[in-house]
């Protein structure tokens, strides 16, 4: 797998204990079908300054074809984000929309970790 390149040695770190207490999955739509070329090389120069954000990609559902994954101290540091992506996407997006997961919980039945696909890898080659 590593000679595959199929290995990323990324940790995940419990980040309720590095004080951060939202997880946001962000959803929009596109005003303009497919993926712009000029769109491209703005949002990688946009997201690629935002640290809180750890995931970006085109998806489908819902009526949505963009999405992001962030992650926020806190519920004013979300909203800083929110307010930076309207500010910066609000002509070319629609349809914006939010799911978000408390960290701080206490129902989180499984911590966000890997553990348990390298263990269906190993188990369904």
């Amino acid at each position: 797998m590593e000679k595959e390149r199929l290995l990323d040695y990324t940790a995940i770190p419990d980040f309720a204990k590095l004080g951060f207490e939202i997880l946001a999955f962000t959803f929009a739509t596109s005003k303009k079908p497919g993926v712009p070329e000029e769109q491209v090389p703005k949002a990688k120069s946009f997201f690629d300054k935002r640290d809180d954000v750890i995931f970006v990609s085109t998806c489908s559902g819902n009526e949505r074809n963009r999405m992001n994954i962030s992650i926020h101290r806190s519920y004013s540091d979300y909203v800083t984000f929110t307010r930076a992506l309207e500010k910066e996407w609000g002509d070319s997006m629609t349809n914006r929309t939010s799911f978000i997961v408390s960290l701080k919980g206490d129902t989180i039945i499984r911590n966000l970790t890997f553990k348990h696909l390298g263990d269906y890898i190993k188990a369904n080659p």
